[in-house]
């Protein structure tokens, strides 16, 4: 099991990628908050996962990760939020100094969503996407 854990920004967002047991599997990769953002991450963990499920855990800011969602969704990706209060108690817990950067904080998402896995999994229901469509 890989675990993606993704800080989101307006941006950009950051994604980290961990196995099952907290371990991270490689650099930390920065993509751009476009139209191509889908494509990068899913070319990129298949570098990394193989054939190996895969979570995407996203730090609660659905301002700016919703389309992220959203897309990971349609491509038949499980998607979970992690709230920030649980991800910030993760950096403390895994971060060698506590500090705060952006790659600490995605794996920290990625850390706090094996930790709990009861969290609230990203779904879209057909009245909501109909909604989406008019506000977009």
């Amino acid at each position: 099991m890989v675990t993606v854990g993704i800080d989101p920004h307006k941006h950009v967002h950051v994604a980290v990628a961990v196995d099952a047991d907290g371990r991270r599997l490689t650099r930390p990769l920065t993509v751009k908050n476009d139209a191509n953002l889908i494509g990068v991450l899913l070319k990129w963990i298949r570098t990394i996962a193989d054939d190996t499920p895969v979570t995407w855990a996203i730090e609660d800011g659905r301002g700016f990760a919703r389309r992220l969602a959203d897309g990971l969704l349609l491509t038949g990706n499980e998607v979970v939020w992690v709230p920030t209060r649980l991800m910030a108690a993760h950096r403390k817990l895994h971060a060698a100094t506590g500090s705060k950067s952006d790659p600490v904080d995605a794996a920290a998402v990625a850390h706090a969503a094996i930790a709990t896995p009861g969290l609230d999994r990203h779904r879209i229901d057909d009245r909501v996407r109909e909604l989406r469509v008019l506000v977009d």
